[in-house]
């Protein structure tokens, strides 16, 4: 066998596969999950709708593969940031510079994420579940131990961890991609989030 041959045809599947991920990514982010057809996808992708069978398994699983990646990465780069700092309020600093930061990195992907959890199928929602828990327990840790030593004041650490995800995907959507742009709203949101929850901020 011809493995010069088989390799060019494996790159040029994953090549067209990842076309196909692009294509129904924008779509999905600009029109909403139950507004795109495969064969939308597939026209754009500039292949037969019938091909995209060797390449997805459907738009059911494409949303859920994803959503997962996106929020998998945002969980990965949150723990590497919090682990990195010493105290309650150094970890809420790097937890939403990171998240925010993130994000803008990678607009698409989380906007996705935000807005589409809805639309997974049962089977789905429950798979990630966990992954989303993981990532609530990590904020949830940060501002109890913050609590515990009178560094935060807040009525409901529930409550909180919505309004700082509110907040910081509410910011998403009004500011560019521009790493300056993105860097000064981190910096104005770690104050705000701070001062939000009765802390000090770090200077």
């Amino acid at each position: 066998m011809n493995t010069s041959y088989v390799s060019g045809k494996e790159k040029k599947l994953a090549e067209r596969a990842e076309i196909i991920r692009a294509t129904a990514l924008k779509l999905f982010v600009a029109e909403g999950f139950g507004s795109v057809s495969l064969r939308r996808i597939a026209d754009i992708s500039g292949i037969q709708v019938g091909s995209l069978y060797n390449h997805i398994d459907g738009k059911q699983q494409l949303l859920f593969e994803l959503i997962f990646e996106a929020e998998q990465n945002l969980l990965s780069a949150l723990r590497a940031a919090v682990e990195k700092a010493d105290e309650p309020v150094m970890q809420l600093e790097a937890y939403v510079e990171q998240y925010f930061i993130h994000a803008s990195l990678n607009k698409e992907l989380h906007l996705l994420a935000v807005r589409e959890k809805r639309c997974l199928d049962e089977g789905d929602a429950t798979r990630l579940k966990s992954l989303l828990l993981k990532h609530e327990q990590l904020i949830h840790d940060v501002l109890s131990r913050g609590v515990q030593v009178g560094l935060f004041k807040v009525p409901s650490l529930e409550f909180s961890i919505k309004a700082i995800w509110s907040l910081l995907d509410g910011m998403l959507g009004s500011v560019a991609t521009n790493p300056i742009d993105v860097s000064i709203c981190a910096d104005q949101l770690k104050t705000c989030v701070i001062r939000l929850l009765g802390g000090d901020v770090l200077r």
